[in-house]
């Protein structure tokens, strides 16, 4: 993480969040502030329509429901 990251702003919520562990990598991070990408379905398959919003801005409705096949993986 960028050192001037924690000197900028130490109540930044997204560096709280990072240091104190509660976002576990930095795929994590760029979910929040970019853009999600490429998601797969249960199966491990890749889902052609990538999510081009960010969890920030908000999901439309097709990408909240794709976004909603890579939680329901299977074991």
């Amino acid at each position: 993480m960028n050192p001037n990251f924690r000197m900028t702003d130490p109540f930044n919520p997204v560096h709280i969040m990072t240091f104190l562990g509660a976002i576990g990598n930095p795929s994590q991070v760029h979910q929040l502030v970019g853009m999600r990408g490429l998601m797969s379905d249960p199966q491990g398959q890749m889902i052609d329509l990538p999510i081009q919003s960010n969890l920030r801005e908000g999901l439309s409705l097709t990408e909240y429901i794709t976004s909603c096949y890579g939680a329901r993986k299977e074991k």
